[in-house]
């Protein structure tokens, strides 16, 4: 625009407009409309949201959280102290999930689960329901939950198909779908930053993630990351302390875990029957080692696959398959993602001198839904409910209740009855019912097995041992 400057003031000047600007103008303007009708406004991305958008769900629990109110008397007992009572106090805690069948399975984090008391999900169209755990696995941040509906009304509900991980670009379009601080249904849209990321959280190892720059807020951790399809290729699990970096489990492995916990495969990781753990700095000088990489075994379990390879307590387990094994999470990841049935090669350190094993794997046990409901020395389990949860004042991943027990059966002899809670089987601990599914196939031709098992606050063993 022109200024002219009159009687001291800044008045604008008329801008004289060429016919050949006036053509200019209107030509611009049918392109814009050419434009707007040649690329609508729902693009790829919209309606992969409307897709996936009602199988997005708002997970709250409660927790119940015991804080000591006793003031200190010093170190030795006092007469006032019975004045003082531990509080209990309830916390909420708000997390998102993804629909994964129309059974009401659905995925989320097991840190947002961990510790619930009671777990209530909300769909899409603002209807609740309470939701029982099916499995969780902490060493990959997964829970598989399923809604119980309503009594006698059958339900099927919007669910997102399972995509493939195997083969994400950098770059690549993701749409992240969460409850960011409670605002349902939040839409972030980035791209896959990279792949293969490992980031430590809680003091634990989380390797071989998918990093995207779709903002992944506290709420939305559970909630699916999906691709431009509408298929999921991942769950959000965490953000870092910095803008435009989160990541996500990717779907491959997700996959087999819903596939152990809903469908019962057994999982490798169990099979292989030993107990591994990171190795500290003076155990890898003591034992000679170049560095702390790798897994040591600590004990080995008779009949795994590990026991019939020959494997021994002291090994170092240094390769799986060809990957190299650095730390735990490497050891769980490798396991969960390695194809069923397949031979399995590892490399490992022995008395300082390295070896290769192969290992033949046998077909894994399986038992239907017929068979896992039926007694087991003697014993009907079922999980924990929010309601029995708040009954026993337990958690809903604190194990699995007797439900009944069998006259004259192993259970009875070893004093079980209904109301127990079975905490771990065998070397297994129990968090839920698929955990004790698990366990029940894996041990199901052994004629005795220990329980460890919570009755009115107090732990003890028992012994199962089978009519021979």
């Amino acid at each position: 625009m022109r200024i002219a400057k009159i009687h001291g003031k800044m008045i604008p000047k008329p801008f004289k407009i060429s016919g050949v600007a006036i053509l200019t103008v209107t030509m611009l303007s049918g392109l814009t409309q050419i434009s707007a009708a040649e690329f609508p406004r729902r693009n790829a991305v919209v309606t992969a949201i409307e897709h996936v958008g009602p199988a997005v769900v708002n997970i709250s629990t409660e927790r119940i959280v015991r804080q000591s109110v006793r003031p200190r008397f010093g170190p030795f007992w006092s007469p006032f102290d019975d004045l003082f009572r531990d509080r209990l106090y309830r916390t909420e805690s708000l997390g998102s999930g993804v629909l994964i069948d129309q059974e009401g399975h659905l995925l989320t984090n097991e840190h947002v689960v961990r510790q619930a008391e009671r777990i209530v999900v909300a769909l899409y169209d603002g209807s609740e329901y309470e939701a029982d755990l099916v499995g969780t696995d902490s060493r990959n941040d997964i829970a598989i939950l399923k809604i119980r509906p309503q009594e006698g009304v059958k339900a099927e509900f919007a669910h997102v198909p399972f995509g493939h991980s195997d083969d994400l670009m950098i770059g690549e379009t993701v749409i992240a779908i969460g409850n960011p601080q409670g605002f349902r249904n939040t839409v972030t849209v980035g791209v896959i930053s990279a792949l293969e990321r490992r980031i430590y959280v809680d003091n634990r190892d989380f390797p071989g993630l998918i990093q995207t720059d779709a903002a992944i807020n506290p709420g939305n951790s559970g909630g699916p990351l999906v691709n431009i399809n509408g298929e999921l290729i991942g769950i959000n699990m965490a953000m870092a302390n910095a803008e435009n970096i989160g990541f996500a489990v990717p779907v491959s492995r997700v996959q087999k875990i819903y596939n152990e916990f809903v469908k019962g495969v057994i999982s490798l990781v169990d099979t292989m029957g030993i107990t591994v753990e990171n190795i500290p700095p003076r155990i890898a000088k003591y034992l000679g080692l170049p560095s702390t990489d790798g897994v040591i075994i600590t004990s080995i379990i008779q009949g795994g696959y590990a026991d019939q390879a020959e494997l021994q307590s002291g090994d170092v387990i240094t390769e799986i398959d060809g990957q190299l094994v650095t730390s735990l999470g490497d050891y769980d990841r490798y396991l969960t993602e390695h194809e069923v049935e397949d031979r399995l090669q590892l490399k490992l350190i022995r008395e300082g001198k390295k070896k290769g094993v192969k290992i033949g794997l046998r077909p894994r046990l399986q038992l239907d839904k017929e068979q896992l409901a039926k007694p087991w020395f003697g014993i009907v389990a079922v999980g924990i409910s929010s309601d029995i949860a708040k009954s026993l004042r337990v958690r809903v991943d604190q194990g699995v209740l007797v439900y009944s027990v069998e006259e004259g059966s192993a259970a009875a002899a070893a004093g079980l009855r209904p109301g127990d809670i079975i905490q771990s089987v065998g070397r297994k601990a129990i968090a839920s019912i698929g955990d004790y599914r698990q366990a029940r196939t894996l041990l199901e031709a052994y004629n005795a097995v220990e329980m460890l098992v919570l009755r009115g606050g107090r732990q003890y063993k028992v012994e199962l041992k089978k009519a021979l």
